[in-house]
């Protein structure tokens, strides 16, 4: 078999003087049977219905998938190639979703599955901003993607992420409430007491955001330099105290950490007013 005419047979690319017309033949046949191949459509759909559903909820997610493809596995092995197949398995899939919500839910009750999802959560709005900023249509994989990301898309995908982190807990908390939390939110709001955040959970929070509130600080300060001051003053000023910048920067981040400004740092998780509001 000639590879090549094959290939340009496949790619639609005209054929040449020293062409095999019959594998080029073959090949254009191949491009064809894959544009009309049912699997194809049914395996975008699957896969464009719940991606990020099942990054951000993985139970929820999963049962989509599961009784979604499932379904078309079994009625592809009664009919190949049938659009039975692709209609069965997105009716299962969308019959699956109000099911998957309360799979989610009794998931959710269980701390090793909620760490899990924090850390998926963290991880794919973060590789997403890198994909989106650095692909640019290249079949590499996400570690060389990483790894030639400029630092502008770093700095985009660790706000994403943190973004993501308090906008799901959001909705966790209001859609995937966790019993034993619930119940103690209660007992403090019937004591009148407000719900405190350890210490551990502080530091964890306050290093968190030491990339963005540094990244911040230090582009503030140069904005600031290069307003007031020409080319060449400005990097004599960044010559003599480079150092002085990344210190003030770190203390910035310090002060907004302890005085519990930055979202997750403050002693205080939720008042006394807000948890009997929630607990209503």
């Amino acid at each position: 078999m000639d590879t090549t005419s094959h290939e340009h047979g496949r790619l639609g690319i005209p054929p040449g003087p020293n062409t095999n017309m019959d594998d080029y033949l073959a090949g254009k046949r191949a491009a064809e049977d894959r544009k009309n191949a049912p699997i194809d459509g049914a395996g975008f759909t699957l896969l464009v219905m719940s991606p990020l559903l099942f990054t951000v909820f993985p139970v929820w997610g999963l049962s989509l998938y599961a009784a979604g493809g499932g379904v078309f596995w079994l009625l592809s092995l009664v009919a190949p190639n049938s659009a039975m197949a692709i209609l069965g398995g997105l009716a299962a899939a969308f019959a699956a979703f109000f099911f998957g919500i309360r799979l989610e839910r009794v998931a959710s009750q269980f701390s090793v599955y909620r760490m899990v999802r924090a850390v998926s959560r963290w991880i794919t709005p973060f590789l997403f901003v890198i994909w989106m900023g650095t692909s640019n249509g290249s079949f590499e994989t996400m570690g060389q993607l990483v790894d030639r990301a400029s630092p502008g898309t770093f700095f985009a995908g660790i706000l994403a992420a943190i973004l993501s982190h308090f906008v799901f807990r959001k909705a966790d908390q209001i859609y995937f409430p966790v019993a034993t939390q619930v119940r103690k939110m209660e007992e403090l709001a019937a004591r009148g007491e407000s719900l405190k955040r350890g210490f551990g959970k502080r530091l964890l929070y306050s290093l968190l955001w030491i990339v963005p509130v540094v990244a911040a600080s230090n582009l503030t300060i140069r904005l600031v330099v290069g307003s007031i001051m020409d080319d060449v003053d400005r990097v004599a000023f960044y010559a003599h105290y480079s150092n002085f910048v990344i210190l003030a920067s770190l203390t910035i981040w310090l002060v907004l950490s302890v005085s519990g400004i930055l979202p997750g740092t403050g002693r205080v998780a939720m008042s006394n007013e807000k948890l009997r509001s929630a607990t209503l």
